[in-house]
């Protein structure tokens, strides 16, 4: 790996940094407390390692290093192709959505190409998106507790609970699918905080 690569790699995670997370700007949210990509994808790390701890406790077999290594990476790609969120099921975001979802496979075999552990950061991009691992998984049900969270955090500073219910309803319902307990648990956790508001 040489100096260009690790300039251009390291310029792709700053670009993370200043990216906002556009289904919160596209609900209409003001400028403030619109999350970066980067800042998401640090939340999903920590609530990934913090499931990892329940299922350690629990005795389950889980591989920390993958889970964190996705959690990581999951959301790279967007450093290129921006973040387009999860909008329904009309034809026009389904077609976005698969043209991002190629586009971001392109992204992630060249990024990861000049990386000398690029071979495994590309397969655990790829666990990620397959979801058919409990790391993945996990990784999945974070990504959405997250969400929720946020939803959250945006209502106790005055957001509309009509405004953040289609992130609640659209997350619990993908959270079902998941099938991680513990992410249903704390889904409900933050639910019941949200009536106690």
């Amino acid at each position: 790996m040489n100096h260009s690569d690790w300039t251009d790699l390291l310029f792709l995670s700053d670009v993370l940094k200043d990216l906002p997370r556009i289904g919160w700007a596209l609900s209409g949210l003001g400028k403030n407390g619109i999350e970066s990509i980067a800042d998401h994808s640090w939340a999903v790390a920590y609530i990934s390692l913090l499931m990892c701890g329940h299922f350690s406790d629990q005795e389950e077999n889980v591989d920390v290093e993958r889970v964190l290594t996705m959690a990581i990476i999951h959301d790279l790609a967007e450093g290129i192709t921006s973040d387009i969120p999860h909008r329904g099921s009309a034809d026009g975001w389904y077609r976005l959505r698969e043209a991002k979802s190629v586009l971001e496979t392109e992204i992630i075999s060249e990024i990861t190409r000049a990386l000398p552990n690029g071979e495994s950061i590309r397969k655990a991009w790829e666990e990620y998106i397959e979801g058919a691992t409990i790391e993945a998984r996990i990784v999945q049900s974070a990504d959405i507790i997250d969400m929720l969270n946020r939803a959250l955090s945006h209502e106790k500073r005055g957001a509309s609970s009509e405004f953040t219910e289609q992130f609640f309803e659209s997350g619990v319902e993908r959270l079902r699918r998941l099938k991680i307990d513990i992410a249903l648990q704390i889904a409900e956790d933050i639910i019941s905080a949200r009536r106690m508001k």
